[in-house]
């Protein structure tokens, strides 16, 4: 059972922690992974590799043979490697093996990642979406991704999109947060007076004992609460679903016990809008866009979690989604010339040369509209078409496979409509 401490005097309480113990809290290493590969939360199954498109990762038990690949002849028509680009090189967890083809296929702690192609169905859209089964055949598995972390029971780890990262949860995929500093020694912590029920702390059994990098915190209310790597962890009653993150907004010494950091380009980060949720922002704090195709969803695109998009409408438009006269008013979001592509990151070059940041397959834009920082005055802008054609981007090729049609241009069917909305984490 959970034991909210209501007055000041109950949080006045003596900790046995070190002085030390809340130094530091950014302990996040970061999760270098190749392009085009991401992690994905599969549900009932938890996190997974997957790519841009959505796409989830296989292995396979039959791959025994260091460097190689063992799915051939029937097995290919069935499951497709994932593919390296010619300029992929290996590094930490991730090797390259050869394909049946003999091409470069990324391997993960040493097994070889496929697609399953026989998932794979064009949906209402068409787009193409992976369709999971309950089971799968026998040898092959979802390229499941674990940290390795021993942990307490109502404690695991999740992925927690708006706050960037894998990190710690409870049982009710609620993140866990530390204090910048010993939070029961700083009286501006917001554990004493009217926002104490605000930090709600994770409590540990009485008899319980430390598990792995997990301790507990004998308190003299009689409390036990768990603590990471010596930083004492909390809920926040503000989060009320599964990847909030509001407790960070209340105060930037509150950080939330992220374990792996995503990839972020410089100059980006995530800001929590008045909406209630979360988008992509620069780092002055200005809203950042993708243009995108109409579709209709369930409540409209003006909800608390917006709209993503489909990996395909964001493949197809490219950066002629945005071209001439849209450019007066929407700025790309520019690249430098030594960035490179990254998880779900990628580089368009566009028509004038200029190198153009690319997030799940969708061009990224400022708005010019928008004058301080917060502003969201592009997002469900919608325009109306008629017919809109668009072609693929020539995207940078270094560790990227190559992203081709059998024809240059594409007509989208269904609501002639396009319109902006600000990008989701």
């Amino acid at each position: 059972m959970r034991k909210l401490l209501h007055d000041a005097a109950a949080l006045s309480i003596a900790l046995l922690l070190s002085a030390a113990c809340c130094a530091r809290s950014d302990f996040a290493m970061p999760l270098p992974t190749p392009p085009n590969v991401a992690l994905k939360t599969l549900p009932g199954v938890g996190l997974v590799l997957g790519n841009e498109d959505g796409l989830t990762f296989y292995t396979y038990d039959q791959d025994t043979v260091a460097g190689q690949s063992s799915c051939s002849g029937e097995c290919a028509k069935s499951w497709a490697p994932v593919a390296a680009g010619p300029d992929a090189k290996p590094f930490g967890e991730w090797s390259l093996v050869k394909s049946e083809t003999g091409a470069a296929q990324w391997a993960f702690r040493g097994k070889p990642l496929y697609i399953a192609k026989k998932f794979l169905t064009p949906n209402f859209d068409g787009d193409l979406v992976e369709i999971i089964p309950p089971t799968l055949e026998k040898d092959w598995h979802f390229a499941t991704f674990d940290l390795g972390i021993e942990h307490p029971d109502g404690i695991r780890v999740a992925e927690i999109a708006n706050s960037g990262g894998i990190a710690l949860a409870n049982e009710q995929g609620m993140p866990l947060y530390i204090f910048e500093g010993n939070p029961f020694r700083d009286k501006t912590a917001c554990l004493r007076g009217p926002c104490v029920n605000h930090w709600i702390p994770v409590q540990a059994p009485q008899l319980a004992r430390a598990v792995g990098e997990f301790s507990v915190a004998d308190r003299d209310d009689g409390v036990s609460q768990w603590a990471y790597k010596g930083h004492p962890l909390f809920v926040f009653d503000g989060d009320t679903q599964p990847g909030d993150a509001a407790g960070s907004a209340v105060d930037r010494r509150w950080k939330i016990a992220l374990l792996r950091r995503y990839f972020l380009p410089p100059g980006v980060t995530i800001r929590r809008n008045h909406f209630g949720g979360y988008n992509l922002a620069t780092d002055s704090g200005m809203t950042i866009y993708q243009r995108d195709r109409f579709r209709s969803i369930n409540g409209g695109h003006s909800l608390r979690e917006g709209s993503r998009g489909t990996p395909g409408a964001g493949k197809l438009l490219g950066t002629a989604g945005c071209m001439d006269e849209c450019l007066r008013e929407w700025r790309p979001l520019k690249a430098p010339a030594n960035a490179k592509p990254s998880g779900l990151w990628n580089i368009a070059i566009r028509e004038d040369g200029t190198r153009q940041w690319v997030y799940r397959n969708f061009a990224l834009y400022t708005f010019a509209g928008d004058t301080k920082p917060g502003d969201m005055n592009g997002n469900d802008l919608y325009e109306m078409t008629g017919r809109w054609m668009g072609k693929p981007d020539r995207f940078i090729q270094a560790e990227l496979r190559p992203f081709t049609l059998d024809k240059p241009f594409v007509q989208f069917t269904g609501a002639p409509a396009l319109f902006w909305h600000a990008v989701l984490p």
